[in-house]
């Protein structure tokens, strides 16, 4: 571990699907790696996105047998390109039926990753698509949040909702959570709908960073997970491996502290 770095965990989030969560998660997480951080990555999608994304198939244990207490965290970590991950499946939407019935039910996550936390710079969960049970668990767990946003017209649908979640959860259960910034994806500056939605993110949203830092529109990030591989090992001259790199370092500079 770095000298002097604790662990941040970080909650990638948007209750819309298709913004690049999943992809900035797996991306985010190797470029930290490449540049000497220890990292686990964590699928906490009942979708299995991330897992999916990796190559990884039916993975037992998993996230949902360790939340269940059917299995030890340390025995459902895998090792994948120089990362451990967390690996998820379908058996996580019926956990969250199940969390109902617990007391702390939104704590569950950040109790079993403290067990863990202290073999690792950077812990970055990779939440479902939906301001659920299971997403507010992340939240609980999480140090920051990033807020991806694609350069689509229907981008801004729920961010307002996201920012009030997470203001809700940062008085009653986490005081340290904070939105550590909007990351804008699916950049390109050529596009005048591009331009209309930055300027309108940050007149919007002026009270939150967006991140110098854009993901530009990359064919070769949208077929890394057809390779079951991060960016840097699918196509590491890309835009996209040249972007997901320079934001890494952005969010080092940010989490100094």
């Amino acid at each position: 571990m770095k000298k002097n770095q604790k662990t941040k965990v970080i909650s990638i989030v948007n209750q819309k699907g298709g913004t690049g969560k999943t992809t900035t998660a797996v991306n985010l997480a190797k470029a930290l790696e490449l540049l000497g951080y220890k990292v686990l990555l964590v699928d906490f999608d009942p979708q299995g996105s991330l897992s999916y994304y990796l190559d990884i198939e039916d993975a037992s244990p998993n996230i949902a047998d360790v939340l269940l207490g059917e299995a030890n965290i340390e025995d459902a970590l895998l090792q994948v390109s120089g990362m451990h991950v967390l690996p998820s499946n379908t058996e996580l939407a019926d956990l969250e039926i199940s969390l109902a019935n617990y007391d702390a039910r939104e704590s569950l996550l950040k109790e079993y990753l403290s067990r863990i936390q202290e073999n690792y710079d950077y812990i970055i969960i990779d939440c479902s698509p939906s301001l659920s049970l299971l997403t507010v668990n992340a939240l609980v767990a999480s140090h920051h949040i990033i807020i991806p946003i694609p350069m689509e017209v229907l981008s801004f649908h729920g961010l307002h909702l996201i920012k009030d979640t997470v203001q809700a959860v940062k008085e009653t259960l986490n005081p340290s959570l904070n939105i550590l910034g909007i990351l804008v994806v699916k950049y390109s500056p050529v596009r005048r709908i591009t331009t209309q939605l930055l300027t309108a993110i940050q007149e919007e949203f002026s009270d939150t960073l967006t991140f110098k830092t854009k993901i530009r529109l990359d064919t070769r990030l949208i077929e890394s997970p057809a390779y079951g591989n991060n960016i840097f090992e699918t196509a590491p001259n890309s835009k996209g491996a040249e972007d997901y790199l320079d934001f890494a370092k952005e969010i080092i500079q940010l989490t100094k502290k």
